[in-house]
């Protein structure tokens, strides 16, 4: 079958040339035999952050979760063969031709440090896709819209690498893309300002935990550099002895709405859709509170205007509260 062999054929091989030394002759297209199949890739911006493809729900900018149609994209079938190629005018990568099996594919970074996330979306959820430096030699370039294909060794580039299962002679892959961040100050018990020693604080993000950082004004902390999926987006606090959280809340660092957070066992998370878009970050702030003090306020009815957690019943308040008082230490 041919697809418009014509269709991008000159300007990919304009852009091969300039990656590769050497001339490369173009060989003939591989013939369909048992084992193999067509995988076609789809990925996706995910601007309304929910980590699924969704074109209908618009974010704060008014935007839907659109294609991403740009660079090109690697493979590696089952059977160790690499590929490469890139975008259709429909905006999807065909691969021809590989071994059913899992397959590793990769995608590279916009920028040349890791400035995004990428996951492969399917049934199971929403799957991250670590960054890895990728290269190989060997391998073969599928040209897009074409059966045309040539020799080619794919240069290094930094990106996403994921598994995809190729289970049938027409299978499919969506991949996501998104460059949420997120970001903490913990809030002193005593006056409100912001504090660095008195919780240790990790982020939370589709299942993953990490390890936060303190940037250079010595109070704000951030996952690292690295951008989270959207999904289960929040944090875990753990005060010093003798003080407890009273309350987190949320916010878009572009628009400055706030999100809801919710309390869900020990950790407090927030709801991504309600960032400005998937380039925004969640800037969360975790006022504290005196333990004994917040034993205190659980009486006389106070125990019911806590929401995280909420709790059954003063008793229950109290205890919370007379737990926390053990703290970090």
């Amino acid at each position: 079958m041919n697809r418009s062999a014509t269709r991008r054929r000159a300007a990919a091989a304009i852009t091969l040339a300039a990656l590769t030394s050497g001339g490369l002759l173009a060989g003939p297209a591989a013939a369909s035999t048992p084992g193999t199949a067509t995988l076609t890739v789809r990925i996706f911006e995910d601007r309304y952050p929910d980590g699924t493809f969704d074109d209908t729900s618009l974010d704060g900018w008014g935007e839907t979760d659109r294609l991403r149609a740009t660079g090109y994209v690697y493979l590696q079938d089952s059977a160790g063969a690499w590929y490469a190629t890139g975008p259709e005018d429909s905006g999807e990568y065909v691969f021809d031709g590989i071994a059913l099996g899992e397959a590793k594919v990769h995608v590279g970074d916009p920028n040349v440090s890791e400035s995004v996330a990428f996951f492969v979306s399917d049934d199971d959820g929403a799957t991250l896709m670590p960054h890895a430096e990728v290269g190989f030699t060997g391998g073969t370039f599928l040209f897009p819209g074409s059966d045309e294909r040539i020799p080619w060794s794919g240069p290094t580039a930094l990106g996403g690498l994921g598994t995809v299962t190729v289970d049938g002679a027409q299978s499919e892959a969506l991949l996501g893309m998104t460059a949420v961040g997120a970001s903490v100050q913990v809030l002193s018990a005593t006056d409100g300002t912001p504090v660095a020693d008195q919780a240790t604080v990790t982020f939370l993000a589709n299942g993953e935990r990490i390890a936060s950082t303190l940037v250079a004004d010595g109070v704000t902390s951030y996952p690292g550099t690295r951008r989270l999926v959207p999904v289960s987006l929040g944090i875990e606090v753990t005060p010093v002895r003798g003080l407890a959280v009273a309350e987190v809340t949320a916010r878009s660092s572009i628009s400055g709405q706030p999100l809801a957070v919710s309390y869900e066992n020990g950790a407090y998370l927030a709801d991504a859709t309600g960032l400005a878009t998937y380039f925004d970050r969640a800037e969360f702030s975790v006022r504290l509170i005196d333990a004994a003090t917040g034993a205190e306020q659980c009486k006389k009815g106070g125990w019911a205007a806590h929401t995280q957690p909420a709790f059954r019943n003063q008793g229950q308040c109290v205890s919370f509260f007379a737990t926390a008082r053990g703290g970090r230490g």
